[in-house]
């Protein structure tokens, strides 16, 4: 019998995948790559899908079942955001025999050397286009908006998840300090935040935690998870950017995020990969078990006419 992600987290919540940030951390794996899991108001989709993504997914436990997403979020199409993007895509088409899910992406994602092959494109069943400041539906009880950021010369956007009865939930990827950042920590009460530097470049269009500390000076937002991180901060100690923030703003709780770590969106809970209880396998051990079990295998000749 097919195990759900449904049944294994809580109603709500997000999962890092991968807090790795920029290519150095990237190229090098300091940490893993590969953004963020997550379900709000029953859509279930993943943002960034860097490299080795779908190997998180896959390996995750408790179980992360990249067929059942919704959609894939793209905030701009540098190789540490999307590298394993059609990958996940294809998964999420059911390796090309369902034609299903949402694909959110920067129009120039799309362009002369476009990041998602068009096979897949042809199986994705809603394409979004970002645009500054436009609302997109999630499902169907929430909504998107997304936002421009400034990120080296590519088009960048943010989001800000809203739905009713559920925490608003700001994603700041790439990007210079702009006033907009300020204004979607105002309204996010989770606010999730590419962070690369500890201390501002001037001709580096990321975040540092400089620029975090002027944030939380301008707003009261609940819960800040900062990921994306730099060699510099993960040298530095994460937990003593924690403890440097908590001494200094306590209405905001500041937390770095780790490899596999879960937050329950509805409450604010924070749980550490090594405080998970697997109930279950990963999804691939999962799913050779039921292969094992007598599910017919679907991966043969046919299953290539899709491609090209």
């Amino acid at each position: 019998m097919k195990t759900s992600t449904s049944g294994m987290y809580p109603e709500n919540f997000i999962r890092f995948l991968g807090t790795s940030g920029a290519r150095f951390c990237t190229m090098h794996q300091i940490r893993s790559s590969g953004g963020i899991f997550f379900r709000y108001a029953g859509f279930t989709g993943v943002i960034d899908p860097g490299p080795g993504c779908l190997h998180h997914m896959c390996r995750a436990v408790p179980e992360l079942d990249p067929t059942e997403l919704d959609g894939v979020l793209i905030t701009h199409r540098h190789l540490d955001h999307c590298g394993d993007a059609n990958a996940v895509v294809e998964a999420m088409v059911g390796g090309g025999y369902s034609c299903r899910g949402s694909l959110f992406l920067p129009s120039d994602a799309l362009g002369d050397e476009p990041v998602i092959f068009r096979y897949l494109m042809k199986k994705v069943r809603q394409k979004i286009l970002l645009e500054d400041l436009s609302d997109y539906p999630l499902g169907e009880s929430a909504t998107l908006r997304a936002f421009k950021l400034k990120h080296h010369g590519v088009m960048t956007f943010g989001f800000l998840l809203r739905g009713s009865g559920l925490p608003s939930v700001g994603v700041v990827s790439d990007t210079a300090m702009l006033p907009v950042v300020y204004q979607v920590a105002e309204a996010s009460q989770v606010l999730i935040i590419n962070v690369t530097l500890e201390r501002r470049r001037p001709n580096l269009e990321h975040l540092s935690l400089e620029d975090v500390e002027e944030l939380l000076r301008a707003s009261n937002v609940p819960l800040v998870l900062v990921t994306h991180m730099g060699r510099g901060i993960i040298k530095r100690g994460p937990h003593l950017v924690e403890e440097y923030f908590k001494d200094r703003f306590p209405h905001s709780r500041v937390v770095c995020a780790d490899d596999g770590m879960v937050v329950d969106l509805a409450i604010r809970r924070v749980t550490m990969l090594d405080e998970l209880s697997p109930r279950e396998g990963s999804h691939s051990m999962n799913h050779l078990k039921e292969d094992l079990m007598g599910s017919p295998l679907v991966d043969g000749f046919e299953g290539h006419k899709n491609r090209p």
